[in-house]
C-alpha cells in the first residue's frame, strides 16, 4: 500500500488441509491476476468466523476411495478458528493423512497449520493476512461502532428483498444471519450481537460476512478481489454502502472453476452439467440407433377393452427391459469416448454428490511442486471452466 501496488485480494475461511480444494483455486488465481498488474496477491484468512465443523472436516482419495476424516478440537461452541489449537496429535494426524512432506506449523495453531500448508503458494508470492492478528481490533473498533450506528442492517434487508423481487438468489440472506458479533479476543467467542445491544469495553466488534468485503477494502485498500459464485452474489447486497461508508469499491473477477480427471479421460466442459444430471443421452452423437426405438405397435379398434389392456401392459414391461438394454449400450458407447465409465467419472467428479473442489482437500495439491505447477499452468489459460488432467 505505501509503494501503491495494486493488491489483489481473494480469502477463505481457514481449515484442515486447505479445504475444500477452491481455496487453492482462488490463491492461485488471485497470484496471476496479481503479475498480470504488477500487483502484489493477498489472501484474507478468515479466521474471525467460527465454523467449527467445517474447518474440522477433510475429504480425500485414498487408495481409491474417498476418505471422510474428522479433526477433533474440543473448543466451545462459536469460538472463532484463530483460537483453535494445532498440537502434536493434529501434527500426527495431517502426516497420516499426506504424507511425511506435511509441513510442521511454526505456531501452534489451525492458522499456522494453515500458513505452513501454504507455503509453496507464499514462495510464488502470495502473502497471508489474519484479521485477528495482523491488526489493531480495538483501534478498528472506533470505526465499525460508527458503521453500526448506521443501522446497516435495514440497508441490506432492503438490498435483499429488491434483488428476490428481480429473481436474483443471494446466497446470504441478512434477515437470518447477523450483520454484527461480539468477538471476546482472551478466548475467542464470537456471539451474536442485537442491535440493540451494547458492546463491552474488552470485546472486539466483528462483522459478519455480509460486511467483510467492506471491512477488507478499508484495511488493505483493495485494487481487485478474486471471488466464488456464492460470494460474488452476496457482493450485491453491499453495493449502496460502497458510496456511503466512502470505500472505493474494488475490480471483481470470478474465480473458474476447476474440474481435476485422470490422465485417461477425456472431457469438455460443456459435457460436465450432463455427467451431474446423469443425462447421458447428451453425451452421445444424435440418431443412436437403440433397441427401445424400435418398439412400436399399432393397435386394433377392434379389439375389447380388457385384451387391449393386457397388450398395454405388455408393452410397457417390454418397453423398461429395453429402456435397460439402452442403458447398457449408452454406458459402453460413453466409456469408448470419455475413457472412463460415465457412472465412475461421475462419482470422481463430484464426491459425496458435491463438486470435488468443494469438498476435496488442497493438501495434494499444495505439496505435490508438478501438480502445482501445472494447476497454475492450466488456471492462467483464463477459461471459466478448468480441466486439468491428473499425472
Amino acid at each position: 500500500m505505501e509503494k501503491n501496488i495494486p493488491l489483489v485480494l481473494t480469502g477463505q475461511q481457514i481449515g484442515v488441509g486447505w479445504s475444500p480444494a477452491l481455496s487453492v483455486i482462488k490463491a492461485l488465481v488471485a497470484l496471476d491476476e496479481a503479475k498480470r498488474i504488477s500487483g502484489k496477491a493477498i489472501f484474507w484468512m478468515a479466521d474471525e468466523d467460527h465454523d467449527a465443523s467445517e474447518v474440522s472436516r477433510s475429504v480425500l482419495r485414498k487408495d481409491g476411495k474417498i476418505l471422510k476424516v474428522q479433526f477433533e478440537f474440543n473448543q466451545k461452541s462459536q469460538t472463532s478458528t484463530g483460537w483453535f489449537p494445532f498440537d502434536e496429535s493434529h501434527q500426527k494426524q495431517a502426516v497420516e493423512l499426506w504424507g511425511p512432506s506435511t509441513p510442521t506449523p511454526q505456531e501452534p495453531t489451525l492458522r499456522g497449520h494453515f500458513e505452513a500448508m501454504g507455503e509453496p503458494l507464499k514462495v510464488r508470492g502470495l502473502s497471508f493476512f489474519s484479521p485477528t492478528r495482523d491488526i489493531d481490533r480495538y483501534k478498528l473498533n472506533d470505526l465499525l461502532k460508527d458503521w453500526r450506528e448506521l443501522n446497516l442492517e435495514t440497508r441490506l434487508t432492503t438490498m435483499y428483498q429488491d434483488l428476490a423481487r428481480q429473481g436474483i438468489k443471494c446466497s446470504i440472506d441478512p434477515t437470518k444471519q447477523s450483520t454484527w458479533f461480539s468477538l471476546d479476543p482472551q478466548n475467542g467467542q464470537r456471539l451474536r450481537l442485537e442491535p440493540s445491544s451494547s458492546l463491552g469495553s474488552h470485546l472486539w466488534l466483528s462483522p459478519g460476512a455480509a460486511l467483510r468485503p467492506l471491512l477488507q477494502s478499508y484495511v488493505l485498500n483493495v485494487h481487485t478481489v478474486i471471488l466464488g459464485p456464492s460470494e460474488m452474489s452476496y457482493w450485491q447486497l453491499i453495493d449502496p454502502l460502497w458510496d456511503m461508508l466512502r470505500i472505493k469499491k474494488p475490480i471483481l473477477k470470478l474465480r473458474p472453476s476447476l474440474w481435476s480427471i485422470p490422465s485417461h479421460c477425456s472431457l469438455k466442459a460443456d459435457q460436465i452439467g450432463h455427467l451431474r444430471e446423469g443425462d447421458w443421452q447428451a453425451l452421445l452423437p444424435k440418431n443412436i440407433a437403440l433397441p427401445s426405438n424400435s418398439l412400436s405397435f399399432i393397435s386394433n379398434p377392434d379389439w375389447d377393452s380388457d385384451t387391449q389392456s393386457r397388450i398395454d401392459q405388455e408393452l410397457k414391461r417390454t418397453y423398461e427391459r429395453l429402456e435397460k438394454i439402452d442403458r447398457k449400450i449408452q454406458r459402453a458407447l460413453l466409456y469408448q469416448s470419455l475413457g472412463e465409465d460415465p457412472e465412475t467419472l461421475h462419482q470422481y467428479l463430484f464426491p459425496l454428490g458435491r463438486d470435488q473442489e468443494r469438498i476435496l482437500s488442497g493438501a495434494p495439491w499444495l505439496l505435490d511442486p508438478k501438480t502445482l505447477t501445472r494447476l497454475t499452468e492450466s488456471l492462467s489459460e483464463g477459461s471459466p471452466v478448468v480441466i486439468m488432467k491428473e499425472s
